[in-house]
């Protein structure tokens, strides 16, 4: 994402692990990229959640707004963007994210889609996904 506001109330959290999966989404690359190895493998590794606020502090998020001005901010600030010369957006764009990243975040995401097709088809997976649905039951 290029610029990410959340709700104060928002938490952030992919319990890969605890499903017996892998990360997902160049999630292995991005997350220690944007917040360091030691937060991004508490996360990934070890289920960790973040706070609003916890999120920013780490850079994961770029703002973190009142839950119940969050809309009204959100869309005066889209307007705003919007009004930006698109042509200056994109050839910055394609200068901060260059070709070589884009080709390297693509073979990462084969990668991690490879193994969690692996993933989804453990035991392991099967056994965790039928307890959390006999939970939901209820």
């Amino acid at each position: 994402m290029d610029v990410v506001i959340a709700s104060d109330r928002a938490t952030f959290h992919v319990p890969f692990t605890s499903l017996a999966l892998t990360p997902e989404a160049c999630s292995s690359h991005t997350f220690p990229r944007i917040m360091g190895n030691s937060m991004a493998n508490e996360m990934l590794l070890f289920n960790r959640k973040l706070s609003a606020e916890e999120a920013l502090s780490k850079g994961f998020v770029s703002q973190v707004l009142a839950h119940d001005t969050l809309e009204s901010e959100t869309t005066s600030r889209l307007s705003e963007l919007a009004c930006l010369p698109s042509s200056a957006l994109q050839y910055s764009k394609a200068l901060i994210r260059g070709e070589v990243e884009k080709t390297s975040l693509r073979e990462l995401n084969r990668r991690e889609t490879s193994r969690l097709q692996e993933r989804w088809v453990a035991d392991e997976v099967y056994k965790i996904a039928a307890k959390f649905l006999s939970r939901r039951k209820k």
